[in-house]
């Protein structure tokens, strides 16, 4: 069954999953979480399937058959160009994020859009983002897939 995980962009250059990702969970709350902001802003937060992310050198392959990383494991993940290189579609996916600035203020709208009585791990996953956010960070939801 694949797994969804909320990442922060630790740093573009190198490109750097931070460590304090975490996944998703209960499906039944994700796809509800997932729906509203597909909902209202679509773009926010696209799912990326991980072993899309890293790519070969001097290759036009997008991805990876098998992900050379483990997002359980603890710390940051870099993509470095040395042991880990980035594939042109992450490249191109990461060049539609929105700015941190833009996805907060879009946050907002898809907060008011949420009934009052939000499950306790959405207000979690929605307090992480714009925390992320308001500290100049980009987020993704990568999908993990087994």
């Amino acid at each position: 069954m694949s797994r969804f995980w909320l990442v922060p962009i630790s740093t573009s250059d190198p490109f750097t999953l931070g460590g304090e990702r975490f996944i998703c969970s209960p499906d039944e709350e994700l796809a509800e979480f997932r729906q509203a902001l597909s909902r209202f802003r679509p773009q926010l937060l696209l799912p990326f399937k991980a072993h899309l992310l890293p790519g070969e050198e001097d290759t036009d392959a997008c991805g990876t058959e098998h992900v050379p990383f483990s997002l359980a494991a603890p710390g940051d993940i870099v993509f470095d160009g040395k042991a880990l290189h980035l594939s042109d579609c992450a490249s191109a996916m990461l060049d539609r994020l929105p700015a941190p600035e833009e996805a907060g203020r879009r946050l907002d709208e898809i907060e008011a859009s949420f009934a009052t009585d939000l499950p306790e791990n959405v207000r979690t996953w929605l307090g992480t983002m714009r925390r992320w956010y308001g500290q100049g960070l980009r987020v993704i939801m990568l999908k993990e897939e087994p």
